[in-house]
């Protein structure tokens, strides 16, 4: 791992992920039609499958991921305010209660692109400065959490 090596000295804090293997995440590229930035293939060899701690509400495993899409659509569709649009090569990794709609861009051709939210009021705002700092931001919360039990 290139991107999320600090997982593996964590691995006792993730909880029982599951990942994709390489065909799957080659399937879930075929299907969305995009080439995904390597630390999302990453982040989906140890949680694609099965949601373990990180990103644990989010609905972050491939398999949501057309769901994601849809229901973000569903609400740019319904938001008052409209100042981006969505497109075909934006991944729509994670929501949060259908109120805020986490995702990067996979036609940037960044290998850890930054991440972008929006809300159901359809306001889009820079969210984080690569995928892998929100997963270890996700990482130092899980921790923190842990050391106070």
């Amino acid at each position: 791992m290139k991107y999320l090596s600090f997982l593996k000295a964590n691995k006792k804090h993730l909880g029982d992920p599951q990942g994709l293997n390489e065909d799957e995440i080659t399937a879930v590229e075929q299907a969305f039609n995009v080439k995904l930035p390597l630390a999302y293939k990453e982040f989906l060899s140890v949680f694609g499958k099965k949601r373990g701690r990180i990103l644990r509400n989010y609905g972050s495993e491939a398999s949501y991921l057309a769901r994601n899409k849809a229901d973000a659509l569903k609400a740019f569709n319904n938001a008052k305010e409209k100042g981006f649009a969505i497109t075909d090569s934006q991944l729509f990794f994670g929501v949060w209660q259908e109120l805020a709609f986490y995702f990067f861009d996979c036609a940037e051709g960044n290998d850890d692109p930054p991440v972008y939210v929006f809300n159901d009021s359809g306001k889009m705002e820079h969210y984080k400065d690569s995928f892998s700092l929100l997963i270890k931001d996700e990482l130092d919360a899980v921790l923190k959490f842990d050391k106070k039990r």
